[in-house]
């Protein structure tokens, strides 16, 4: 091969470097626009569902920034338990739930609360509905003190918990069956801790 040949070759190397770059950032763009379009996509349609690992877009995890890019989120103050979270309110389809936030630098969903009748589970359970839809559409419960009433969790709903209407009454903490159908859920929330009476 010639000088003047091998230097054609390298010529047209370089050449063709840059439309390869360019073809992989269009595709990187591409993908990245997709992407962003499906998480629009759980913010804006609908009420989606209520699941242990979040609502919509608003999922176990994710990173703040990235539902902002898609959602509308404005930050709020909140207590639970008495101790001040970082939190932030996001609208969700027709409704809002409330994401508390890690305050670590990449700043993502460590809890949901919902409190926003509009969202439900596969089974169809959710906020303003009683204890006993609860148990018809989850099977059997649990029941503990929390935020100074009684809180019940679905052993097939793992890390979903429910707020009532009830007081504290230490009794149904160790026999849930206590708990009258007629007691209605006030909130839920979400977290990745498991649900701690065991299998369904």
């Amino acid at each position: 091969m010639t000088v003047r040949a091998i230097a054609a070759a390298f010529a047209a190397l370089a050449a063709c470097a840059p439309a390869a770059d360019d073809s992989r950032q269009a595709a990187r763009a591409s993908a990245d626009t997709a992407a962003q379009r499906a998480l629009a996509d759980r913010c804006t349609r609908g009420a989606p569902r209520l699941t242990p690992g979040g609502v919509g877009a608003v999922r176990l995890g994710a990173r703040l920034a990235d539902v902002a890019a898609a959602c509308t989120v404005r930050d709020t103050a909140i207590e639970l338990e008495g101790v001040p979270e970082r939190a932030h309110v996001v609208e969700v389809g027709t409704g809002r739930v409330v994401a508390i936030t890690t305050g670590t630098r990449d700043t993502s969903v460590a809890r949901v609360v919902v409190a926003d009748p509009v969202y439900r589970t596969d089974n169809g359970a959710g906020v303003g509905q009683t204890l006993g839809a609860l148990r018809r559409a989850h099977g059997r419960i649990c029941a503990l003190a929390g935020e100074g009433r009684m809180v019940v969790l679905a052993a097939s709903l793992p890390g979903v918990s429910f707020g009532t209407s009830t007081p504290v009454d230490l009794a149904a903490t160790r026999d849930p069956t206590l708990l009258p159908d007629s007691v209605r859920i006030e909130a839920a929330w979400i977290t990745e801790d498991s649900a701690p009476c065991g299998g369904p």
